[in-house]
């Protein structure tokens, strides 16, 4: 079986190419690059069988591209999961946070598991005693930088740098830094802290565009696993054809 798992994030998407359940090969791409890279993959491998899901309300449609050809599942929250969901109200899960449990379950069946999502939104997503309970949001670094930007009269618009700033910032970047990058750091190893206090023997795995930055610079012991999404995808996939 050959499987294409497309990934509609904020920013961008992920796309995934599995054979006989192993990943062949996986990009991340914008949306002006989507359609051509979308049509290069189904022209090299040839799958019978699509998994799309997106945490936008944007009118993409995969069969215009994939064609009638392609059997595609657009799972929701009531799909099969490899656990039970304990949410308020789970129809509004962003699928990627299900999707990222659903590959740490597979990664590390039977244990607790903590993902963070290091994306447009840093995104936390816990699986306790096989039951996903929920987890936190937060602005991501760009999100973080723009807002200050955006919301103020003088700030200027930063792009993330991969080191850390120091403290205290002794300029006006240097203090925009501090409180966007260093603050975001600090404030992901303080919930995985607090996640951990709560969950006995937690296991935390990094996920998403930015999981380098947090990878490098976190104090708290953690799993990388960048295409942990499409994985999840994958499995979600196999649970429901």
């Amino acid at each position: 079986m050959t499987l294409l798992a497309v990934d509609r994030g904020n920013t961008f998407t992920k796309l995934g190419i599995f054979s006989e359940s192993i990943l062949q090969e996986a990009v991340s791409v914008t949306d002006s690059q989507l359609e051509t890279e979308l049509q290069g993959l189904i022209k090299k491998y040839s799958p019978a069988d699509a998994i799309f899901s997106s945490v936008r309300n944007d009118a993409f449609d995969l069969k215009k591209i994939g064609g009638d050809k392609l059997n595609t599942l657009v799972p929701t929250s009531n799909s099969k999961f490899p656990f039970q969901i304990d949410y308020q109200n789970k129809e509004n899960i962003g699928f990627d946070r299900l999707a990222n449990a659903c590959g740490a379950v597979k990664r590390f069946s039977g244990k607790n598991v903590l993902v963070v999502d290091c994306g447009t939104c840093t995104t936390y997503s816990l699986v306790e005693d096989n039951i996903f309970r929920g987890g936190a949001i937060a602005p991501g670094i760009t999100m973080r930088l723009k807002a200050l930007n955006h919301y103020t009269g003088r700030l200027p618009l930063l792009e993330r740098k991969n080191e850390l700033p120091e403290i205290p910032g002794q300029s006006t970047e240097g203090s925009i830094r501090a409180g966007a990058e260093l603050a975001a750091i600090l404030e992901t190893d303080a919930l995985i802290e607090r996640f951990g206090n709560k969950t006995a023997d937690l296991i935390v795995l990094l996920t998403g565009g930015g999981m380098s930055f947090f990878e490098q610079h976190l104090k708290s012991p953690t799993f990388a696993a960048p295409y942990l999404t499409l994985e999840g995808l994958h499995e979600i996939f196999v649970l429901n054809k």
